[in-house]
């Protein structure tokens, strides 16, 4: 998650990058990452998991940084959390002009999910959520899924991926993106409409 602003779009941030990639942060693997997007004219709700893997014998504390797209007509999102799946804690975090940093710990050979929950505006009914940054990683994802839930009276008008299946049903329309063995080569930018009378 690595964000830059696109005057056209709403932007979302993809996903963390490790601060700095070192010898430790190389023992320390960004194995999934799970992303839904609640979609409304005007807004985004993201709620957004992620699996570390700690692949060394020794526990790891790594300082991870999710850049933000922040500017005058996005301001800061609203209601921004960071959790701790395994046992719910919110998990402390510093925020910057542009992002916000927080540390994980991953005891050895396991892996722990981290989850980051946060309102975005996204006025164009447009947004952008940022891939390709998965690279400073140096391995692929073992999986990656996303998730766009908008009311049944709106429709995807593009994205950059193609979804995998589509769902309606309760007045909301779902699509699902879904990756294996995942290195992006762009990011995930999509844009919703509503549907002609």
């Amino acid at each position: 998650m690595r964000g830059r602003i696109v005057s056209a779009l709403g932007l979302l941030t993809s996903l963390l990058i490790p601060a700095p990639l070192d010898a430790v942060a190389q023992s320390l693997q960004f194995a999934r990452e799970e992303v839904s997007f609640a979609v409304f004219d005007s807004s985004c709700n993201v709620t957004a998991d992620y699996t570390f893997r700690n692949i060394s014998d020794l526990s790891i504390r790594q300082t991870l940084f999710y850049p933000l797209p922040v500017h005058q007509s996005q301001p800061f999102p609203d209601s921004l959390t960071v959790v701790d799946a395994a046992t719910g804690a919110a998990v402390p975090y510093a925020a910057s002009a542009n992002g916000i940093s927080f540390a994980i710990t991953i005891a050895p050979r396991v892996e722990r999910r981290y989850g980051v929950r946060f309102t975005q505006r996204t006025p164009l009914r447009s947004l952008e959520y940022i891939l390709t940054t998965t690279r400073a990683w140096a391995r692929p994802l073992d999986y990656a899924k996303f998730s766009v839930t908008m009311s049944s009276v709106s429709v995807l008008a593009s994205s950059t991926f193609r979804p995998d299946r589509q769902t309606v049903g309760n007045g909301k329309r779902v699509y699902v993106i879904e990756k294996r063995q995942f290195m992006p080569d762009c990011d995930l930018v999509i844009r919703w409409e509503r549907k002609s009378p």
